[in-house]
């Protein structure tokens, strides 16, 4: 709707400012945080790297050393002062605790759980570009191309808005059906959220008017939100205070992995397949079909303990 009442130029001058509102709003939080304990102990190599015990906190909330090249450590002079190497040192430290981060989670149980963003990715990745398609259908081919373009914005922007209701509602509904303490509850919530989704993307393959095609798109943004959500949880829940850096940080990368190769799919289907919006919203559906019996075979056969 703005972009009909104000412009595509101040569209992105509004996003723009919202941005900067959302950051003012996360400065203006107040208190002194810090996500890792500080370790006491002597010193513990990590691939290469000696582990160095943290330091005092700065004045910007960080630790004055975290990882060292183990031949600095060795190479110290009598007044205590490491050779450096910027370079060599940030690449070491990279390297160690990459290493160390994909190790700590291939030697856990709920290690998957990283996959859960990736596989949600994938079928609801491809959701904007279908969008556009969505919000021309049903247009009358008598209008001018002026009423046309004008009524399509309006389309997509009241798809995206019940892509943000269902994104609200759904981990409201779910809020109540799980329990930090219980993670069988978190993750019965990802399961059902790949079935919101597939049933969603079956409904858009189905549906002909634009009033069932919001209401398909808002359950299966629902359930792509509620799963976003807990599989962030259940992570939270099981990953040392030490690690969850490295492991939210895996989890995200193979999340926008995901979605990228789902949206380029989606259009490619599109265009040089020549497949229809239903056709790919079947694929979709398809694709979330598989994960929710794949993931339902993981939470049946593999028990994480709280």
């Amino acid at each position: 709707f703005g972009r009909c009442w104000v412009g595509i130029p101040m569209c992105f001058c509004l996003d723009g400012v919202s941005y900067l509102v959302s950051a003012g709003c996360i400065w203006m939080i107040e208190g002194s945080y810090k996500a890792v304990e500080a370790e006491e102990g002597g010193e513990e190599e990590v691939d290469g790297c000696a582990k160095v015990p943290h330091g005092p906190l700065e004045q910007d909330g960080t630790t004055q050393q975290l990882l060292q090249p183990r031949q600095q450590l060795e190479t110290k002079g009598e007044e205590n002062k490491p050779i450096t190497n910027t370079s060599l040192n940030c690449c070491h430290q990279f390297n160690g605790m990459t290493i160390q981060g994909i190790n700590y989670l291939r030697s856990k149980p709920w290690g998957p759980f990283v996959l859960l963003k990736f596989c949600a990715a994938l079928i609801y990745g491809a959701a904007d570009v279908l969008n556009v398609s969505y919000s021309e259908r049903g247009l009358d081919d008598g209008d001018d191309a002026m009423t046309t373009e004008e009524s399509s914005s309006q389309r997509l922007g009241i798809l995206f808005a019940f892509v943000g209701i269902g994104c609200f509602i759904g981990p409201i509904v779910a809020d109540p059906f799980t329990d930090m303490d219980r993670s069988e509850s978190l993750e019965r919530m990802c399961w059902i959220s790949f079935l919101s989704m597939a049933v969603g993307c079956y409904g858009l393959s189905q549906v002909e008017s634009f009033g069932w095609v919001c209401v398909m798109t808002s359950v299966r943004s629902a359930g792509s939100s509620i799963v976003w959500i807990d599989s962030s949880l259940l992570l939270q829940k099981f990953a040392s205070n030490n690690m969850l850096g490295r492991v939210m940080a895996v989890d995200y990368a193979l999340a926008t992995l995901s979605e990228a190769f789902s949206a380029m799919a989606g259009g490619m289907l599109q265009d040089d397949v020549g497949m229809s919006a239903e056709d790919v919203s079947l694929i979709m559906a398809v694709v979330g079909l598989v994960t929710l019996v794949v993931w339902g075979v993981y939470f049946t056969f593999v028990r994480v303990r709280d």
